[in-house]
């Protein structure tokens, strides 16, 4: 956590039952705080386990049907002299979060600092809208909460905060509490506490704009008119957001046409533009209001008046056209306006004659502003490909590098923009699928594929999100299907996709590829392919007695290889580098204690060691070598990590197989370089290693079980476990590390 100078910043939480959110809110200010200080209400599952784990100081408050009180024991836990003020399902973006502590330097006499908040439904992609909120205050003496519900943050009575607001490009932060697939729970849980607190006595005008709040997560529109109108007709009051319900009944009306829709949208943009005359928004849509009426001299000024407050905006209420490029946008609305308005004018002068009744010219004037209409939207669609393609580019970048928090920003912005398609949707479940949100990248996959892209790659990622949920068998079937669409014309991309799933399927799972023809000789071709030219295959001839004469003429060179390349060390000498690395491991940890995440390791080392060089009198004349010119203490303390090189696999089964040694033997040696392999963490190469013993001896116990470990390490569970089920005693330690798993 950041510590420079003498400056101290705590960040405050409330949660319950947030572990699926609170990494990533911690993770995007941990860098920049002194201290986490997390209030649990009284999750069951892991959250306050996810909270320790980064660091934070944790503490237990009973649930009271009261926010405020929870977030002023949180409070008083804290001991910065700024406090960051976060649920667990906001965070600070990808771009802006390395600033706040530069931003806290800067805020010299300020109280309190309004961050922009964007209200982001992660299931949609979609940005519902932004706003200002206190997220940043300078702890003092009388700062506490007031309010059941959408609490407030204040000072003494009588005291006065001085708040700066943040520019979004300094400092942004994304809200996804009121995303789809959580609202309901949330919006119920609120409703109830306003009800309660009704019952209690409190008036139901003055909590209006929460009940139109709640009913709009519910979807009761219903209710929610009836109490944003109860909460408009009330007046501007110095409140957070006052302007809500302003907003929510004008995104309701604009999406009708009735009579009495259009009437009651005027109607709110007029009061909306009285009570909040510095908003730009209002004035823009109190302009629309006015042409659809056909007052375009009105139209005009209204938006001329919203094109001159959005140069120098510095209201604390929210403006959704400060930012971006959305000047233009109202410019391009102005000007559509003006020729409208000209058209119709020279319209009437040369086409209508005095005489001619008001239908005709009617009609001519609906004609002309279709026209009009239809080559404005033509323009509009050419600049929104423009900026897609910009957008497009931007987030591939950013899967490249693997900065999937700023890909998804990206995507927020293409979603805002009415911007998204299928490729984009396969994107996002790629992001949400590579940072471990399994739910959401379903979702997006199923997005997809309902929009259309439909492409191996989008099936393959749903058939590995179908088996980390268990549904092998709908993984199953979208492989099936994909072969029996054929996949001669497969692109060498899709190609890659498909046989790396293939490969995950190729082991464990033998009893259900047996009930898909084609999925099973599409593996059996493939593993023979691959066999064919394959380190194990020649090892197989080698051993069978073919190609004699290759054989020998493979020694031969193998042995002028050692001679002629001094550089290369003799496979026994890396053999005994190999042991001496392995003992010094096995010996630290004897010695320091083998930490508790290390527990399944550690039957691993001992394993391929223990089977690989003991039992003396069956052990080979080879590893007997290595094994009397380095005893464990003396030179294998010399031995630096890096100079065990990295095993190659072709290169040592070759060398092996040429050996002049006994079938016991070259299966030992083989798991002593495997155990190489394994220290590295390249389970890759232990695992092929291992396999190629199999093909010598199946039956191997030793080769089984440091093959099963293998398996597990990398976390193959299933693979491991059938690797097990073939060992002639069943091995307790194996059970026990499978179990833990």
């Amino acid at each position: 956590m950041g510590k420079a100078g003498a400056l101290k910043i705590s960040a405050c939480y409330i949660v319950k039952n947030e572990a699926k959110n609170l990494a990533k809110s911690i993770k995007s200010l941990k860098s920049q705080v002194n201290e986490i200080v997390v209030v649990d209400t009284g999750s069951t599952d892991n959250t306050i386990t996810v909270a320790r784990k980064l660091g934070a100081k944790v503490y237990s408050f009973p649930w009271q049907d009261d926010f405020s009180k929870a977030r002023n024991f949180a409070l008083s836990k804290a001991k910065g002299d700024w406090l960051v003020l976060l649920d667990a399902d906001e965070y600070f973006t990808a771009k802006t979060a390395g600033n706040i502590r530069q931003v806290i330097r800067q805020a010299q006499q300020a109280d309190g600092l309004l961050i922009q908040m964007v209200n982001y439904d992660v299931d949609k992609a979609e940005i519902q809208d932004y706003f200002y909120q206190l997220r940043i205050v300078r702890n003092q003496q009388g700062l506490h909460y007031e309010g059941k519900i959408h609490e407030e943050l204040k000072l003494f009575e009588g005291k006065s905060m001085n708040f700066r607001r943040v520019s979004p490009e300094t400092l942004e932060i994304y809200h996804t509490g009121y995303s789809n697939s959580v609202t309901r729970q949330k919006v119920e849980r609120n409703l109830s506490i306003l009800q309660q607190a009704v019952a209690d006595g409190q008036s139901e005008a003055e909590l209006a704009r929460y009940f139109c709040d709640c009913y709009l997560g519910l979807g009761d529109m219903e209710k929610c008119t009836y109490y944003g109108w109860l909460d408009v007709k009330k007046g501007r009051r110095l409140v957070n957001f006052g302007s809500r319900c302003h907003r929510v009944l004008m995104a309701y009306y604009a999406g009708l046409s009735d009579t009495d829709s259009i009437s009651k949208r005027r109607q709110l943009a007029e009061i909306s533009v009285e009570q909040y005359p510095e908003v730009p928004d209002f004035w823009a849509e109190y302009s629309e209001c006015l042409y659809q009426a056909g007052e375009y001299d009105k139209a005009i000024a209204a938006m001329e008046k919203a094109l001159q407050l959005m140069q120098d905006y510095h209201g604390m209420e929210p403006s959704m056209l400060v930012e971006g490029h959305m000047a233009h946008q109202l410019e391009a609305r102005l000007q559509v306006f003006r020729q409208e308005q000209a058209d119709l004018i020279n319209q009437e002068k040369s086409t209508i004659k005095p005489t001619e009744d008001k239908c005709n010219g009617g009609i001519q004037m609906a004609r002309l502003k279709n026209k009009i209409n239809k080559n404005r939207m033509k323009k509009r669609n050419n600049q929104a490909k423009q900026v897609l393609a910009g957008l497009k580019h931007d987030m591939q970048q950013f899967m490249e590098t693997e900065d999937y928090a700023a890909a998804m920003d990206v995507m927020a912005e293409m979603a805002a923009n009415k911007q998204m398609d299928g490729e984009i949707m396969y994107w996002g479940a790629q992001c949400y699928f590579f940072t471990g949100d399994f739910e959401r990248a379903e979702k997006w996959v199923n997005n997809a594929l309902n929009n259309g892209y439909n492409g191996v790659g989008v099936k393959m990622l749903l058939a590995t999100l179908c088996m980390t949920e268990e549904r092998n068998e709908d993984a199953f079937k979208l492989c099936d299907a994909v072969l029996t669409e054929g996949i001669e014309g497969m692109s060498k991309q899709d190609q890659e996709i498909f046989d790396n799933f293939m490969d995950n399927i190729s082991y464990g799972y033998d009893e259900l590829v047996s009930e898909y023809p084609k999925i099973s000789a599409y593996l059996q071709k493939k593993q023979a392919d691959i066999e064919a030219d394959s380190p194990v295959n020649k090892l197989k001839q080698i051993l069978k007695g073919k190609e004699v004469e290759e054989v020998k003429s493979h020694q031969t060179e193998v042995q002028e290889e050692v001679k002629t390349e001094p550089e290369e060390a003799p496979i026994e000498d890396k053999a005994q580098a190999a042991l001496a690395r392995l003992r010094q491991l096995l010996s630290k940890n004897k010695e320091q204690g083998v930490e508790e995440n290390n527990e399944v390791q550690k039957p691993v080392e001992t394993t391929i060691i223990s089977e690989a060089v003991q039992e003396k009198d069956e052990i080979t004349p080879e590893i007997q070598r290595v094994e009397k010119s380095q005893p464990i203490g003396e030179e294998s303390d010399n031995v630096q990590q890096n100079e065990v090189e990295k095993v190659d696999v072709s290169d040592t089964l070759a060398k092996i197989a040429a050996k002049e040694i006994s079938l016991v033997e070259k299966v030992r040696l083989i798991n002593v370089f495997a155990g190489v392999c394994y220290q590295q963490g390249d389970y890759q190469s232990a695992f092929d290693l291992l396999s190629a013993a199999l093909e010598i001896n199946g039956q191997d116990a030793a080769t089984l079980k440091n093959i099963a470990y293998t398996c597990l390490s990398a976390g193959e569970q299933e693979q491991a476990l059938s690797f097990a089920a073939k060992l002639p005693v069943v091995d307790f330690a194996l059970l026990y590390a499978l179990k833990q798993n």
